[in-house]
């Protein structure tokens, strides 16, 4: 009796640890669209109560990053270009707002790509150049003054949290 326990115990091993070859770690390689992303949460400093600080005519909160450094003269060229990623991908949606944090999620078709500059962007109107305020950055060492560039690569874990403080805003690009 005890000789068939021990075959069972055995045997039930031997399965989970063929079953995963990984363990419980969760697989960021398998990705049946072959698609990378880069995802992040953005934290409001105060949460939603420092909201009050954004401007009235708040239209969208998108992330956006670019390929090079940005600069009003050639934002839309870089649009068109295919310099920038914007989300959330359907232009005329808003990340949430008035709220203490909120996910994002961009997708890259061509990787390895070094984005050197992320940003969270307030827009209060229609024109890209004009009505529009960085409220964000993504910074390693959380200096909004101080951007930080991220390598997004395939198959990675491409991660990068974003801190919005709507009273210590970071320098303007444009």
């Amino acid at each position: 009796m005890h000789y068939f326990l021990i075959q069972f115990v055995l045997s039930i091993i031997i399965l989970f640890s063929v079953g995963c070859s990984q363990g419980l770690e969760p697989n960021f390689t398998h990705n049946p669209d072959n698609k990378t992303y880069l995802t992040g949460t953005i934290y409001y400093k105060n949460g939603k109560e420092n909201w009050k600080f954004a401007q009235d005519s708040l239209a969208y909160i998108r992330v956006v990053g670019f390929k090079t450094y940005p600069d009003s003269a050639g934002i839309i060229k870089d649009i068109l270009a295919g310099n920038v990623f914007i989300t959330p991908k359907n232009i005329a949606e808003s990340l949430p707002m008035h709220v203490d944090s909120s996910l994002y999620s961009m997708e890259f078709t061509e990787v390895p790509i070094n984005v050197v500059y992320l940003a969270v962007v307030q827009q209060y109107g229609l024109d890209l150049t004009k009505q529009q305020r960085v409220i964000g950055v993504f910074s390693l060492t959380l200096d909004n003054s101080n951007p930080s560039a991220i390598l997004i690569e395939k198959g990675k874990q491409n991660r990068a949290n974003i801190f919005v403080d709507f009273e210590n805003l970071p320098p303007q690009p444009f």
